[in-house]
């Protein structure tokens, strides 16, 4: 389980980088890849991040309505968890 931790944060935070430097497209294909992962493997930390990351390039693509799911669903995971930190973050 560590690689595939390894290969998740690694894989986010690339994602991330690239989202910053403009590549939204790349960058969302970065993070489409590691929620994946992250569901297929049953982790329960990444799929909120994910999808929240997601959303952030849905709205930088001009997608308002699909970034707004992805936060909604980043939102529900969030309250599952009872992670009260990150729910206000994800509000």
């Amino acid at each position: 389980m560590g690689d595939l931790i390894g290969t998740m944060e690694v894989l986010s935070n690339f994602g991330e980088m690239t989202f910053e430097q403009g590549q939204t497209q790349e960058a969302r294909e970065m993070f489409e890849e590691t929620l994946a992962l992250a569901k297929a493997n049953g982790d329960e930390g990444f799929p909120y991040m994910s999808l929240a990351n997601l959303g952030a390039c849905a709205f930088e693509l001009g997608d308002p309505k699909t970034a707004h799911s992805y936060y909604q669903e980043a939102l529900e995971l969030v309250k599952q968890k009872g992670n009260q930190s990150n729910e206000v973050w994800y509000l």
